[in-house]
């Protein structure tokens, strides 16, 4: 979908239906923190045109959305607004930051969510078990989802060589719910997180698993040892 006129054709509040101004208008009675406006920040339309792919091939009804419709009713504008979580996705106001501590040290860096999904963690989780890349998978993703980026906006992905270990370093103390709850509804339309999951398929992979939180720094660290991959009897697969 071209996306090129996205601004422009939501300056119109007649734009938007009065059916979707009723979801946003629900949608906002549970506010979370990125939820609000986001004014003045740069999209990347390659990511933003990537989502909208992989989103209409999971729900074959987006297809027949306009582009403004699209955008509201995947979460990334509310109204004519882009929401904080749109600019958390697709714009370029983080640092996903990977350290494969091996030799040669290779360094990965995106700047939104998406490409940080699409780029990093395939090369990372390809490399282990199935059932350690699902586990890994999942601590990466809740890293993604329940950062307080208003906090600080670099999560950080250690690889460890001896024992081989990942270490992922994200901003925020630990909430029960989601924080971040446009994200996660981003998430989920996207095939990115299973509605409710949680964490258990990490804890079924290590029953002692835990994450760890530094209140003074306002920081988050999930440690996992990693198990690689037997490439007779193994097929990692990214969710």
């Amino acid at each position: 979908m071209n996306f090129s006129g996205f601004s422009d054709f939501l300056q119109g509040a007649e734009d938007v239906d009065e059916r979707l101004m009723a979801a946003i208008a629900a949608d906002a009675q549970d506010f979370s923190r990125d939820d609000e406006p986001a004014l003045n920040f740069y999209i990347s339309r390659d990511s933003l045109n990537d989502f909208y792919v992989t989103v209409t091939e999971l729900h074959g009804e987006y297809k027949n959305f306009s582009a403004g419709s699209f955008l509201c009713r995947s979460f990334i504008f509310s109204g004519k607004y882009l929401t904080l979580a749109g600019a958390l996705m697709f714009g370029n106001i983080i640092r996903v930051r990977a350290a494969l501590n091996y030799s040669p040290h290779i360094e990965i860096e995106e700047r939104n969510i998406w490409d940080a999904y699409k780029n990093i963690l395939p090369r990372l989780a390809n490399q282990l078990s199935a059932r350690c890349s699902e586990a890994f998978q999942e601590i990466f993703i809740n890293a993604l989802l329940h950062s307080d980026y208003k906090i600080d906006n670099s999560v950080n992905i250690s690889i460890m060589p001896d024992p081989p270990k990942v270490l992922i370093d994200n901003p925020g103390i630990i909430k029960r719910r989601s924080r971040n709850h446009r994200l996660k509804k981003i998430f989920e339309l996207a095939g990115m997180s299973r509605r409710s999951r949680g964490l258990e398929a990490v804890e079924r992979y290590a029953p002692s698993f835990r994450l760890v939180e530094d209140a003074q720094k306002f920081r988050v660290v999930a440690s996992l040892e990693l198990e690689g991959r037997d490439e007779i009897t193994d097929e990692a697969r990214v969710i």
